[in-house]
């Protein structure tokens, strides 16, 4: 019956689809809309985190089983101008809305990268003033008040100086209902209450020895006291929130020259979840506090002239982290101990997090005309340096407490990358294009020899080993041709060499050839082709290993094994009538490792869709698309354990990986009343599944691996729909619905429902 009471929209909307055009039509005689254009101010966002381990990730937000009903009310186009003379205007742009929305289940899905409005809403806000001898001011605003709201300014004479600002908020919602047993004793140091560990603690008195019947009944009983203290968690905020701004200036002296800097800064502050360990099957997830200040100073100049141009430049790049370490305690232990078992040894663990860092960069480009054609360069040198305060080996009292070889670590790494290009023109038809790439990056790293190592906390081992110097060098050439052969052929042509030289890498040498060629192909005026092909070829030079008992096992890693790759795509569309097109794309990718014994086999990845656009009439067009991908991996590995690798086959395992992606979407807009009402409608249904074909030899699992048939199953669908009226010649009345609900029937889904905490007496 919810179905049913879902879809009813849809089914209402898809009524009114048969309904209106025949109304409009009998209201009116066909005529072409004149199209609007909505002006927007979003200046390119530019980011720059000087941290070693943050890559923001790009993530697809779909909401969580989340219906929002949003009446769009007012959304107000106001085109305003005053003029006070002939040398000054004014003109205001805006378009304002009303939200109100319903959720089934408040999850933080629909609101990850930006809170869904409840009440006005200035979604857009521009004003532009322009005064005598050519000056100018710029306000903007976008998503007013809310946090992930867009605001700034620019002020200048046009062709002589200018001064801009913008600030934007980014925010990242993880969840809404986070709980942790964990208190921030001090930033950075989550603590439990000693008198609680003290309770777990005493409940297992006994030696860590897993085959000790009193020891593995007074470990259950531990699990048990945990499990019930778990429903006494408080709530936890899981969410960062990144506010970025940005200053600057520019000036021209002359025609030919320009100057120009800028300033930026982001602080990065919130909680996000982490998963931390005491023990190899001893997992703890904590809240990771962030406070992240990045700042960059650039400032730089640039000459053009009769299509000669140079620019220099100079870049500051630092990186601040308020908090050195993580350190957190252990729900099963007050007090340390030297042998352990799941995570019974140690009180406390400790973390090291993204240390402070600063860059400087310099850059030079230049390019000149060289008789028909054209030569350009770039050049870059940049260091990139911290001091890093060395962490115990252990935090552990009862391990043994061997001394640090410094009590500060001074990294350096220096890059220099070099560019150069040309291109000309051959004969009538043809163009010819040479590139080079250089890129060197040199590790000036202190190296220092570690005596010890403590894994978890748990053991510690007296072994001497260097700090590895990790660096590489890559060089790129890329040749490339394209030549008309008739008035509606071209054929593309091209050659690469890319060769990667590497230090302290089992592998010190890979090279990569490729070969590419195409075709571009108009028909006619209904007809349009596009496709391309490449063949990529990677060999290694000999593989060296500093422990040579591994090399049983010839396991190479993916980035340095031999590769034969072949990639192919094509793009078609076609004029069907006057009134309909058609377009189609293909894709494909075969990746075969033909070396690997053990590791990454093959990938292969390979797509197709349509779509489909028909004008129902001068005011009515509908849309149509549907894509289908599918992404297999074959990965086979031998699973070992201690100082000497295993050499039977009973201890093989491989996985088979296929994923399969289908969506289907459905569009349709609509004008009438000359223009004064506006339809639109998108629906969009997306699946998702994949299955993991799984074997473990006898020696790993008798009685067979286990295939997960459901590893990913998702279905999702999002339904919008909006009708605007212009009730006043700027002003208009938009009133709409967005449906946005999906299910999760995956592996992992149903695993967590079904090993939710049991909650025991522990005295039982």
């Amino acid at each position: 019956m919810r179905t049913i009471v879902k879809l009813l929209p849809i089914l209402v909307i898809a009524l009114l689809a048969v309904v209106f055009p025949v109304w409009s039509q009998e209201s009116q005689p066909e005529q072409t809309s004149d199209q609007e254009t909505t002006t927007s101010s979003d200046q390119s966002e530019q980011a720059t985190t000087a941290s070693s381990d943050q890559t923001e990730e790009a993530t697809t937000v779909s909401s969580d089983q989340t219906e929002q009903a949003t009446t769009n009310s007012t959304s107000e186009e106001a085109s305003s101008t005053e003029m006070s003379s002939d040398e000054v205007s004014t003109s205001i742009d805006s378009e304002i809305s009303v939200w109100t929305s319903h959720a089934d289940k408040d999850s933080s899905k629909a609101e990850e990268y930006g809170q869904i409005p409840d009440g006005s809403l200035v979604d857009n806000l521009r004003a532009n003033i322009f005064m005598k001898d050519d000056r100018h001011l710029d306000v903007r605003a976008r998503n007013v008040g809310l946090n992930d709201g867009i605001y700034g300014f620019d002020y200048g004479v046009i062709g002589r100086y200018g001064i801009f600002v913008d600030y934007r908020k980014i925010p990242h919602l993880f969840s809404k209902d986070g709980e942790t047993i964990y208190n921030e004793s001090s930033p950075g140091v989550w603590s439990l209450a000693d008198s609680i560990q003290g309770a777990v603690e005493n409940l297992n008195p006994f030696p860590p020895v897993s085959n000790e019947p009193n020891y593995t009944a007074a470990l259950n009983k531990q699990r048990d006291f945990i499990s019930d203290w778990l429903t006494q968690a408080h709530p936890q905020d899981l969410a960062l929130m990144r506010n970025r701004g940005t200053v600057g200036f520019n000036f021209s002296s002359s025609q030919n020259w320009k100057y120009g800097v800028e300033y930026f800064r982001e602080n990065r502050d919130g909680t996000r979840p982490y998963g931390a360990t005491l023990g190899f099957s001893w997992l703890q997830e904590l809240p990771e506090h962030i406070d992240y200040n990045t700042d960059r100073l650039r400032a730089g100049l640039e000459y053009s002239k009769k299509g000669t141009t140079f620019a220099a430049a100079y870049e500051f790049s630092g990186f601040n982290n308020d908090h050195e370490a993580m350190i957190w305690d252990n729900p099963l232990r007050l007090t340390d101990r030297a042998t352990q078992t799941v995570g019974d040894g140690t009180s406390r663990g400790q973390l090291q997090l993204p240390a402070d860092n600063h860059s400087n960069m310099f850059s030079l480009s230049a390019g000149t005309g060289v008789g028909r054609g054209k030569i350009s360069g770039a050049f870059s040198y940049n260091t990139w340096k911290n001091d890093v305060d060395l962490l115990p080996y252990t935090i552990n009292s009862s391990l043994p407490q061997v001394g640090l070889p410094a009590s500060t670590f001074n990294g350096d790494l220096r890059n220099l990358t070099v560019n150069f290009r040309y291109y000309s023109p051959i004969g009538a038809k043809g163009l010819f294009t040479a590139n080079y790439r250089l890129y060197d990056q040199k590790n000036e790293n202190d190296e220092l020899l570690f005596t010890a190592f403590s894994p978890l906390d748990a053991s510690v081992t007296l072994d001497d080993e260097f700090n590895p110097l990790i660096a590489f060098k890559t060089n790129t050439i890329d040749l490339d041709f394209q030549y008309g052969l008739t008035g509606t052929i071209r054929w593309v042509v091209g050659y690469s060499f890319n060769r990667w030289d590497r230090h302290e890498r089992e592998v010190d040498k890979t090279d990569t050839n490729t070969f590419r060629t195409g075709f571009d192909v108009l028909a006619s005026d209904r007809i349009t082709l596009h496709a391309r092909y490449q063949y990529d070829r990677r060999k290694s030079d000999e593989f060296d290993l500093e422990l040579p008992v591994y090399d049983v096992i010839p396991l190479r890693r993916f980035d340095t094994a031999y590769l034969n790759r072949n990639l192919f795509r094509v793009i078609a569309e076609f004029a069907l009538s006057e009134k309909s097109t058609l377009g189609a794309t293909a894709g494909w990718q075969k990746n075969d490792y033909p070396d690997t014994l053990y590791g990454l086999q093959s990938s292969d990845y390979w797509n197709a869709g349509v779509d489909y656009s028909y004008a129902v009439s001068a005011t009515t067009t509908l849309n149509a698309w549907y894509e289908h991908s599918r992404n297999t991996r074959d990965q086979q590995g031998r699973q070992s354990s201690g100082s000497t690798p295993s050499t039977s086959t009973t201890f093989d395992w491989t996985a088979g990986l296929e994923d399969v992606y289908d969506t289907v979407g459905l569009g349709y807009q609509m004008h009438f009343k000359e223009e004064k009402c506006r339809w639109n409608t998108d629906l969009v249904y997306a699946h998702a599944n994949g299955s993991e074909d799984l074997t473990g030899g006898a020696s790993i699992r008798p009685t067979g691996a286990v295939d997960l048939n459901n590893i990913d199953d998702t279905e999702h669908v999002s339904f919008k729909t909006s009708v605007a009226v212009k009730v006043f010649p700027r002003a208009r009345f938009v009133i709409g619905y967005w449906l946005d609900y999906y299910t999760i029937d995956d592996f992992s889904e149903n695993a967590i429902q079904t090993n939710l905490i049991r909650v025991t007496d522990p005295n039982t």
